[in-house]
C-alpha cells in the first residue's frame, strides 16, 4: 500500500509542476517596465509577469481590476488626487529620491539614485474609510504613503529612506483635513534580535530604530514557526531633539510625524558581525521569504494649530526660497484649522497583505523586492 501511496505522490508533483510550467509559459516575463510607474506583480493588460511588486495601487485604473480596488481608488483620488499629481510627478519616486552617501547635514546629490538602484523597494499603502478608535478625538481615517524599503540587509543597514505621505486626519467623519509631505523618514540604527549594532554615522531611540528578528529571540537557532520579520520606526523630525526642547534651525511644520513599517518575509537573517552581508533564507528565491508583505504598524502626524502651505527641504525644515519641486523644495500642505491636529492609525489585527500573486508552487518574485 506504501509503494502505490509513493507512486501516486510522484504522479501529483509531476501534475503539479506540468500545470506551474504551462502557467509559466501563458504569463511570460513582462519585455518592458516603466520605473516611473506602479504595478502589481502581474501586468493583466498585456498578460505577462515582473519580477517584483509595489504592494497596493495608489490609484490607478486598468481593465481588469477588482471591484475594491477601483472603488479604493477612486475614493483616494478624490481625496489626493491621481497619485504624484501634488508635485507634478508620477506614481513611482519623487524629485527627493535618496541616493548613494545619503545621511544627515545635506550631502549633495548623487547620479546613483535610489530607483536607479533600488527602484525594487518602493511600495505603497493605502488605507480608506478606518473607524474613528474608541479612545481618539482625531485620527486619520484615509491615507496613501509611498515608502522606499528593502527588507534584507541592504535595507538593514541604511538609515535614511524617502517617503510621500497624503492623509485625511478627522475629528468627525465630516470635520477633517488634508495634509500632504515628503522628505527623508531617519529609521536611527540598526538592532538584531534585541542587540543593537552600531554602523558609523547612525544613531537611533525609541523613535528611530530598524528591528529585525531573524530567530526566536527565546532560542538559539530560528524555529519554523516563527516568522522572521522587521519592523522599521522612522520620523522625519528628530523626537529625541524635540522631547528635549529643541527646535530646528528652521521652522517645522511638523511636531511628530512617524511611519513605522513591519514586513513578516524578510529575505533574510542579518548578521551580527557583517550586516551589510547579504544572506537568504531561500537563496532560489522558491520560498514565502521574498519581502511580499507590509503593513502599516503605526502612522503619527501632529502640528501646530493652523496650516501650512509652501515647501519643507529633506529633513522637513522649512524652506521659503523654493520655486520649483526638488530635493530640498518639497511641496507641504496642511490644511488650515483652528486647533492642534493629531492624527494616529495603526493596522490593528489586520492581517498583513500577501502581494506575491504567483501561481501554487511558482516564485516569480526575485530579490530585490
Amino acid at each position: 500500500m506504501r509503494r502505490y501511496s509513493i507512486i501516486i505522490g510522484g504522479l501529483l508533483l509531476l501534475v503539479y509542476t506540468a500545470i506551474a510550467n504551462a502557467q509559466n509559459e501563458q504569463i511570460p516575463l513582462c519585455p518592458t517596465h516603466n520605473q516611473m510607474e506602479w504595478h502589481a506583480l502581474i501586468d493583466p493588460v498585456r498578460n505577462c509577469h515582473y519580477n517584483h511588486e509595489h504592494k497596493d495601487n495608489p490609484g490607478l485604473f486598468y481593465a481588469g481590476m477588482s471591484a475594491e480596488e477601483r472603488a479604493t481608488a477612486t475614493k483616494v483620488n478624490q481625496l489626493f488626487g491621481a497619485p504624484g499629481a501634488w508635485f507634478g510627478g508620477t506614481s513611482i519616486s519623487y524629485p527627493w529620491q535618496t541616493f548613494m552617501g545619503a545621511g544627515e547635514d545635506y550631502p549633495p546629490a548623487s547620479s546613483k539614485t535610489e530607483n536607479m538602484m533600488k527602484h525594487e523597494g518602493y511600495g505603497w499603502i493605502v488605507r480608506v474609510d478606518i473607524p474613528k478608535p474608541a479612545y481618539s478625538k482625531q485620527w486619520i481615517k484615509d491615507y496613501r504613503v509611498q515608502y522606499h524599503a528593502i527588507f534584507g540587509a541592504a535595507g538593514a543597514v541604511t538609515r535614511f529612506h524617502s517617503f510621500s505621505l497624503e492623509a485625511n486626519i478627522c475629528k468627525t467623519l465630516t470635520d477633517c483635513r488634508i495634509v500632504q509631505t515628503g522628505g527623508w523618514l531617519d529609521f536611527g540604527n540598526l538592532i538584531v534580535n534585541r542587540k543593537p549594532i552600531w554602523l558609523p554615522d547612525q544613531e537611533g531611540d525609541t523613535h528611530r530604530r530598524r528591528i529585525h528578528a531573524s530567530i526566536n529571540v527565546y532560542e538559539e537557532d530560528w524555529v519554523e514557526n516563527i516568522n522572521p520579520s522587521a519592523f522599521w520606526y522612522g520620523t522625519l523630525t528628530r523626537m529625541d531633539r524635540v522631547e528635549e526642547g529643541w527646535q530646528w534651525e528652521g521652522e517645522a511644520p511638523f511636531k511628530l510625524l512617524q511611519v513605522v513599517l513591519e514586513s513578516q518575509d524578510v529575505w533574510g537573517p542579518i548578521s551580527l558581525s557583517d550586516p551589510a552581508q547579504l544572506q537568504f533564507y531561500c537563496p532560489d528565491f522558491a520560498c514565502k521569504q521574498n519581502g511580499s508583505t507590509v503593513k502599516m504598524h503605526r502612522l503619527q502626524i501632529a502640528t501646530e494649530a493652523g496650516g501650512f502651505s509652501g515647501f519643507t527641504d529633506r529633513y522637513g525644515v522649512v524652506n521659503p526660497d523654493c520655486k520649483n519641486v526638488g530635493l530640498d523644495c518639497i511641496p507641504t500642505f496642511v490644511q488650515d484649522g483652528d486647533d492642534v491636529l493629531f492624527g494616529t492609525t495603526t493596522d490593528g489585527g489586520r492581517p498583513l497583505r500577501e502581494y506575491d500573486t504567483s501561481p501554487a508552487g511558482t516564485w516569480w518574485i526575485e530579490y530585490p523586492n
